[in-house]
């Protein structure tokens, strides 16, 4: 898949920013395998991941809904659930 490296819309860089800075500190206390999360929009049909990095397996890839922090963060503990 590729990643849009620019031309973010403004909710597209705040869920990035929230997920660097809120939700990877929160998720590492739940579970202390991850290593990485990072919020990425398809280039081509603008769907919105949260993608968790694992280092001794696969990353997990969550597509996650565009309307609010609250459901991005909703979708991600669902999947982890």
């Amino acid at each position: 898949m590729t990643w849009k490296t620019d031309g973010l819309t403004f909710c597209q860089s705040e869920k990035r920013d929230f997920v660097q800075d809120k939700l990877l500190p929160l998720l590492a206390d739940v579970d202390k395998h991850i290593e990485s999360v990072k919020y990425q929009v398809s280039e081509h049909s603008d769907t919105e991941y949260v993608i968790i990095g694992y280092p001794e397996r696969s990353d997990l890839t969550i597509n996650v809904t565009h309307d609010s922090l609250l459901a991005l963060c909703r979708d991600v503990f669902k999947k982890l659930g």
